[in-house]
């Protein structure tokens, strides 16, 4: 074997040394540490507390604008997890019109994912008419760029990321384990019916985002 050779197999060698360990599934004590080390990526999201350079570094994956924060403003009315039906009806009433994007939130400079959200604007004023069902009274919004058509289906409902290679393996696994699970999203006249207000959530009502649904098959 050559040098030169000799040399490129212990390149091979280091970068499949440093590369994450694969996660088997079928085997339980994977399956526990996935579980465990997923729990601790995606739970206790919140809003970023700054513009910090991992922020800014999803932002530009996902927009040409620069993300702000802002306020929650909902009215008693406003539903839980339809951001885009509150702010149509707002405008019914106060003029305007949506502006599309997303709310961002992170676990520390971990992990970060972006969920689809839409605001209200008319002229130079803004509001966030939605509310937090975690309670969070702020938010880090992320408008689409310019460019973007297609209104609030114009992208993915959420984006997930996370900024290491063993951490992005566990979210390719949460994607595989996701799309094991049939599931169909309510419509926006379904979620408008079901969905607690804002009202009925500060006197305690509390529903999960995502609420499974049953189609029956019409012969």
């Amino acid at each position: 074997m050559s040098r030169n050779s000799h040399q490129r197999r212990k390149q091979k060698l280091r970068k499949r040394a440093q590369e994450p360990k694969r996660f088997d599934l079928y085997n339980s004590a994977d399956r526990a540490i996935v579980m465990r080390d997923l729990k601790q990526l995606i739970a206790n999201l919140t809003t970023p507390a700054a513009l910090s350079d991992k922020v800014m570094e999803f932002s530009r994956r996902l927009s040409d604008q620069t993300p702000f924060f802002i306020d929650c403003e909902p009215e008693p009315w406003s539903r839980q997890s339809c951001c885009d039906r509150n702010v149509m009806e707002f405008a019914k009433i106060h003029g305007g019109e949506p502006v599309f994007g997303f709310r961002l939130w992170s676990n520390g400079d971990v992990y970060i994912e972006a969920e689809r959200h839409a605001i209200w604007k008319n002229g130079d004023a803004i509001r966030d008419v939605s509310f937090v069902d975690t309670g969070e009274t702020r938010i880090l919004f992320l408008p689409d760029s310019e460019s973007v058509t297609g209104g609030f289906g114009a992208a993915s409902q959420k984006i997930r990321y996370a900024f290491t290679a063993r951490d992005r393996q566990l979210l390719a696994v949460f994607k595989h384990m996701e799309a094991a699970v049939p599931h169909e999203q309510m419509t926006s006249d379904e979620s408008w019916e079901v969905m607690p207000s804002y009202e009925e959530w500060q006197s305690g009502k509390r529903m999960p985002n995502i609420i499974p649904t049953v189609r029956t098959r019409v012969s």
